[in-house]
């Protein structure tokens, strides 16, 4: 009985019709989902690259006004490129313009609120953060100076 079964050698035309179906399923599969994930990509890079420039611009406008003898930094926009430079400086062949505007307000004596938010081609509402900052003697330097703010 089973010397019946176990007789037939190879496989049936059958058998490579069914697998190289089930194979291109597979294929067709994955095409259809590479357009969506080089999307998914491309928004995660340029989320990276956005907190990034958040972050620098942030940390740049506490330590200005955490030294009270800097003077204070302006609130405006700037187009600023990821890979540090600014509009003023042309951009490498893979760099992406991020609009950076950033909000200074005086909340109290020697406290102010620091708002940035960065944007970007294709994505108007971007990513954005506040931080409060307050002029710090510790930071004072030169230590002989007068205070400017």
């Amino acid at each position: 009985m089973y010397n019946t079964v176990f007789n037939k050698k190879g496989i049936s035309m059958i058998e490579v019709a069914l697998a190289i179906f089930i194979l291109m399923v597979g294929i067709v599969g994955v095409i259809s989902i590479q357009s969506q994930s080089w999307r998914t990509t491309r928004t995660s890079d340029y989320q990276g690259r956005a907190a990034q420039i958040l972050s620098k611009e942030l940390e740049d406008n506490q330590a200005q006004i955490m030294n009270c003898c800097l003077a204070l930094p302006v609130s405006g926009t700037e187009t600023v490129y990821s890979s540090g430079g600014s509009s003023s400086v042309s951009a490498t062949v893979l760099d992406v313009p991020f609009t950076v505007q950033t909000t200074i307000t005086n909340i109290a004596t020697g406290i102010w609120n620091v708002k940035a938010k960065v944007t970007w081609t294709g994505n108007t509402t971007g990513i954005s953060e506040t931080r409060t900052v307050s002029t710090q003697e510790s930071f004072r330097s030169p230590a002989s100076c007068t205070c400017a703010h």
